[in-house]
């Protein structure tokens, strides 16, 4: 298995110029598709400045001084993905990932938070009633409740490992768009049209940009700590 990619082959997502660039990093192996995510060598080199080259990114984490949604990580391909948060301790610095109205990951910096958005891709039923939700990013909570639906999304604590808000993907909630064409929008859900015999449902939102239909898998419930503006690099 090659560990490095060819810049010109690298997802367009990526934030490097592929004609500059021979070669980059690839990602260690990770809950995220490759165009869905970005290595922690690359959003510390050319996102945030913060060194130079590899050398200078693996002295840092080594010394543990960065950590992704509340756990360090020294592993300079470490996949950070969508609404993943970036801390760096000793800077007080606190960073989220996000996708711009290009479609392209981008990143803005946020007060401290230990919360996530994360999207309830489907469910599995446990013993004793309870249940499993299976979620974006490849985290799985074990909750008692049921009123938790595919599609829907919850605001998880990584600090106390808790569940701290249920987002319902129902009409009036907030939708973040983050595959398609529409990638990066934010608007109000007003509907949705699911098709008889097709394994398809589409929602319609209102956003600044006018109306939009496109699939439901790529929309996201969210709340009002993610704003549209915050990723317009």
């Amino acid at each position: 298995m090659k560990h490095h990619l060819k810049g010109y082959n690298a997802p367009t997502s990526w934030p490097i110029k592929r004609k500059k660039t021979r070669y980059t990093g690839k990602p260690t192996p990770g809950p995220y598709a490759l165009n869905e995510s970005i290595t922690l060598s690359l959003i510390i080199i050319e996102w945030l400045k913060h060194a130079k080259n590899l050398r200078e990114v693996k002295i840092i984490l080594n010394d543990g001084k960065v950590l992704i949604n509340k756990k360090i990580i020294k592993d300079h391909k470490f996949p950070a993905g969508l609404f993943d948060v970036i801390e760096l301790p000793d800077l007080k610095e606190t960073y989220r990932i996000g996708i711009n109205s290009y479609g392209k990951l981008a990143i803005t910096k946020i007060n401290g938070t230990n919360k996530k958005v994360y999207k309830i891709n489907n469910k599995t039923i446990l013993k004793n009633g309870r249940t499993q939700l299976n979620l974006t990013g490849g985290r799985n909570i074990i909750v008692k409740e049921t009123n938790f639906r595919t599609g829907d999304s919850i605001i998880f604590d990584h600090e106390n490992k808790k569940i701290v808000k249920h987002l319902k993907l129902e009409n009036g909630a907030r939708i973040f768009l983050n595959k398609g064409k529409h990638a990066g929008n934010v608007g109000t859900l007003e509907g949705m049209n699911k098709y008889e015999g097709m394994r398809k449902t589409d929602i319609k939102i209102k956003s600044k940009n006018g109306h939009i239909e496109t699939l439901k898998e790529y929309g996201i419930v969210i709340d009002d700590s993610i704003e549209e503006a915050q990723w317009k690099q």
